[in-house]
């Protein structure tokens, strides 16, 4: 809750003076920082891109530059860690989608809870919860986390882009993630709904 709070702010602020987002993925183990797992690190991943960030990269990135950090993506020797294959993995999704997002304006990114026993996720500090109209998006009638999924953290995160021609984009991206948990194990359904034309 705490970098999504950050990004966001640092999001407005930047938009304020037309300046571009670079996000930072956390990518090393230290002192009370565990490695993140592959959900998180998908999650941390793709909000960022969804906040309308234009270039990613990962921290720490080899051992033997800095021997106090406990794990990181490329380890004593050059020997790659779990996380450098979940990196691996993700890395050609964002060049995909950077095709297109690089030309984009984020004109906003908003929260989509999802439901723990029938009551309503809280919203992290620094997000809104999406309503219909968002970002300028007129085409979007409903965005809800699928109706079969149920728990903390079960929620997702809109991002709403245009383009110069005036044309609408959105991402959406699951921000289901666990320490332990594989990006598989958090996958998510949502449904969107939108107008007739």
């Amino acid at each position: 809750s705490t970098s999504i709070n950050y990004i966001t702010t640092m999001r407005n602020k930047l938009k304020l003076y037309d300046i571009p987002l670079l996000c930072w993925v956390q990518a090393f183990a230290r002192d009370q920082y565990r490695m993140p797992s592959e959900s998180e690190m998908r999650m941390q991943t793709f909000f960022q891109l969804t906040a309308g960030c234009k270039g990613i990269s990962y921290f720490m990135y080899d051992a033997d530059i800095y021997p106090h950090f406990t794990q990181v993506i490329m380890q004593n020797g050059g020997t790659p860690s779990s996380f450098y294959y979940y990196v691996q993995d993700v890395n050609p999704e964002v060049n995909s989608l950077g095709r297109v997002l690089r030309y984009l304006e984020n004109n906003e990114v908003r929260f989509i809870p999802g439901r723990t026993s029938g009551v309503t996720n809280p919203t992290p500090s620094g997000l809104t919860n999406w309503t219909a109209g968002a970002g300028g998006d007129s085409h979007i009638v409903s965005a809800a986390v699928g109706a079969a999924e149920s728990g903390a953290r079960k929620d997702g995160v809109i991002g709403l882009f245009k383009d110069d021609t005036g044309q609408q984009y959105f991402l959406l991206t699951n921000m289901y993630r666990g320490p332990s948990l594989s990006a598989s194990a958090a996958s998510l359904s949502f449904t969107i709904t939108f107008d007739s034309s």
